[in-house]
């Protein structure tokens, strides 16, 4: 049953029209949106990839809308259809930024130059949203869109109290959870709430939004209300506490690029050739294990024996309930390379790379994602702070850990890509709710028993 009803805009009877000028203005290099108001222009580049590939999108979602359009009205159908809204959206506002004039010539050519040779949003990397932030790219516009209006704008300029917003990022694995509300909303929104949850703007451990102290990831889909829009703001705290993140995710997106600099600009250059040294480092302790074969339980046992006993020591994870019913649940061949095709989730523990990035943080070193014995520090550290944070048992923890710390209905039909398995124990995929499939995930990780009503 669908909790949340999306009041729809009359789309059909303009969508054609609105598509054909959306084009013709991204060609033409005139778009009216909100930063037009902040003296930004746009200016041709001709027919590109960008635009071939706004036209394929807009043409799949015209034929899909209409299809949704002749049938009966239901919350189910309404969503779907703001759902593709959301997607065009998310495509033009893509495309105008590859065209878009920030200021000088040298910032629109930096912009470019991080933009090369992603002609989608869904191949941005994580970093590469906080870098195009600091070259002056209104994040509001390209990851938000109004909660009652997938195809309105939004700009950071005009964000105010009672504002409702849809996470619009996509099926871009990469910035689900790593990219926060922080990065987006202007400094002086003080309060949000994430899917009902109220949470408090803070610059440390990084800018985001907390709740007793426990930051409030966002993910695709997701809704951000504006609380109270009147915060004070240390602009050097702030600066600080940002560039120091976007370092950290900026030298972690070269370091899985093989240590290559990520662009051509002088800053992306600078950090490959400092962490060299740090990946001789990495390369070097991934030695210890190069012998290991996956496939066995009691291979994996033995060869990580000494860091699986002190690291349920340190926390006091019951060892067998770790290995039998979250390791070998989540990997059977307890391979440290495998990655789920779905998503991002990698390794010993499946962890995606943004709870990865927010554990080195908290860790307060990098983890290397290849060495297995940080994967399992990873998947410890990660399972105490489920427990923690939710105050429930570890068996119930391992259901959190595998749907993520503030799972709801919304990040349901997400996370039932490429997890059959959970999924195969649901009583109704078709009509999905987060209760039904976390009492489907309890039976996969039989810990049924373990779960509170």
């Amino acid at each position: 049953m669908m909790k949340e009803i999306i009041i729809l805009m009359p789309y059909m009877t303009t969508m054609n029209a609105r598509e054909n000028q959306d084009i013709v203005e991204l060609q033409e290099g005139v778009i009216k949106t909100p930063e037009i108001q902040s003296n930004r222009a746009v200016f041709p580049d001709g027919k590109s990839e960008v635009t071939s590939s706004l036209e394929k999108t807009t043409d799949s979602i015209r034929s899909k809308l209409e299809m949704l359009y002749n049938l009966p009205a239901t919350p189910e159908r309404d969503l779907q259809i703001f759902n593709l809204e959301r997607k065009r959206k998310r495509s033009t506002s893509f495309a105008f930024l590859q065209t878009k004039w920030v200021w000088t010539e040298e910032q629109k050519a930096e912009q470019k130059e991080i933009l090369k040779g992603k002609d989608t949003l869904e191949k941005l990397m994580a970093s590469d949203i906080l870098l195009l932030k600091k070259k002056w790219v209104d994040l509001a516009n390209l990851l938000l869109v109004p909660k009652n209006n997938a195809t309105g704008s939004v700009s950071r300029d005009t964000i105010q109290k009672t504002d409702m917003f849809i996470v619009n990022f996509g099926e871009n694995k990469a910035i689900n959870n790593t990219t926060w509300a922080g990065d987006i909303l202007p400094p002086n929104v003080n309060k949000i709430k994430i899917n009902g949850v109220e949470g408090e703007r803070l610059y440390t451990p990084r800018t985001g939004y907390y709740s007793n102290g426990k930051y409030l990831p966002i993910f695709d889909g997701d809704t951000i209300e504006i609380v109270d829009d009147i915060g004070t703001v240390d602009e050097k705290i702030a600066s600080d506490s940002e560039n120091k993140w976007f370092i950290n995710l900026r030298i972690e997106d070269i370091i899985n690029f093989w240590g290559k600099a990520l662009s051509e600009l002088p800053e992306d250059k600078k950090l490959a050739k400092e962490i060299q040294q740090e990946m001789a480092e990495m390369i070097k302790r991934r030695e210890k294990y190069k012998n290991y074969i996956p496939g066995s339980k009691n291979r994996f046992l033995e060869t990580f024996r000494e860091v699986l006993d002190r690291e349920t020591s340190k926390y006091g994870i019951p060892k067998d309930m770790l290995v039998n019913n979250l390791f070998e649940k989540e990997n059977r061949s307890f391979d440290p390379f495998i990655k789920n095709p779905e998503s991002n989730a990698y390794g010993l523990g499946q962890i995606i790379n943004g709870t990865w990035r927010t554990i080195s943080h908290r860790i307060g070193r990098r983890l290397d994602r290849e060495n297995p014995e940080d994967q399992i520090i990873a998947t410890c550290e990660y399972l105490n702070y489920i427990k923690e944070l939710r105050g429930c048992t570890w068996w119930e923890a391992i259901v959190y850990y595998h749907t993520g710390e503030y799972f709801n209905d919304k990040h349901v039909r997400s996370a039932m890509k490429g997890n059959e398995p959970v999924v195969a124990y649901m009583k109704n995929p078709e009509n999905p709710t987060a209760h039904d499939y976390i009492t489907a995930a309890a039976k996969y990780y039989e810990v049924t028993e373990y779960m509170s009503a």
